[in-house]
């Protein structure tokens, strides 16, 4: 009886630690799938880089996104453009490549749906305040592929000239610079061009490639349980031919 009662605890404490361990796994992963999740350019349009400041006329602060509407005021590019620095903790090729690739924004809409980063990596960057309505920005982003009243800045200044990063994971395609694309230069991102072939199709790559990241991270979280449990089933039937 004993034997019985030691080996059922032993039994209990083994399944409750595999379960703990299980979890601990599966959580650590869970950043690297949101980060590929919530921070992705798969969806724009990197080629093309666009400049464009205004007044904020709508903030929701908060997660995953913090997303922003901003009117179109000023679309040409500073004077002072070319020898601007960059934000605090910007990646210096990415962020050259960028500045090098900004051109005019001169589509239809006279506001514009910016997708930010969520508050912390916000705060990471510099920024541990809320964006308020009513404030003037700066930024310089990609358009969405799909829907071209959205623009998601790689990078963007407040009033008192402080410079905001957003770029957390590499682009899809690298920006190319505006003196190369002059005629592609309206921000519209027209899709009747012969490029826009190539674009829906390193999109899809891009989403695919999302996609099964995120589905191999889940198979590895899968695999590790299963496996977890199987070792414990192993270990507790030798238990209990030893009682």
């Amino acid at each position: 009886m004993n034997n019985i009662i030691i080996w059922g605890a032993q039994r209990r404490k083994l399944q409750l630690v595999v379960v703990i361990l299980a979890s601990v796994f599966a959580l650590a992963l869970l950043p690297a799938t949101q980060v590929g999740a919530h921070h992705g350019w798969s969806s724009f349009d990197t080629r093309y880089a666009y400049y464009v400041s205004g007044t904020l006329t709508d903030v929701r602060w908060g997660n995953p996104h913090t997303e922003v509407t901003l009117r179109v005021e000023e679309t040409d590019l500073p004077a002072d453009w070319a020898e601007r620095e960059l934000p605090p903790g910007a990646s210096e090729e990415d962020g050259q490549l960028t500045m090098a690739s900004a051109r005019p924004y001169q589509g239809d809409h006279e506001g514009l749906h910016l997708v930010l980063a969520g508050p912390e990596w916000m705060e990471r960057w510099g920024l541990n305040r809320e964006l308020k309505v009513g404030e003037s920005i700066e930024v310089v982003g990609f358009l969405n592929s799909e829907e071209n009243q959205e623009l998601r800045p790689v990078m963007f200044w407040l009033a008192d000239g402080q410079g905001v990063w957003q770029q957390l994971t590499a682009f899809p395609q690298e920006p190319e610079p505006a003196s190369a694309n002059s005629d592609n230069s309206n921000g519209k991102s027209d899709t009747s061009e012969p490029s826009s072939v190539e674009a829906s199709s390193d999109n899809t790559v891009s989403n695919t490639s999302e996609r099964s990241a995120s589905l191999f991270t889940w198979l590895v979280v899968a695999a590790a349980i299963v496996a977890a449990l199987v070792i414990s089933g192993f270990y507790l039937r030798r238990q209990g031919k030893r009682s």
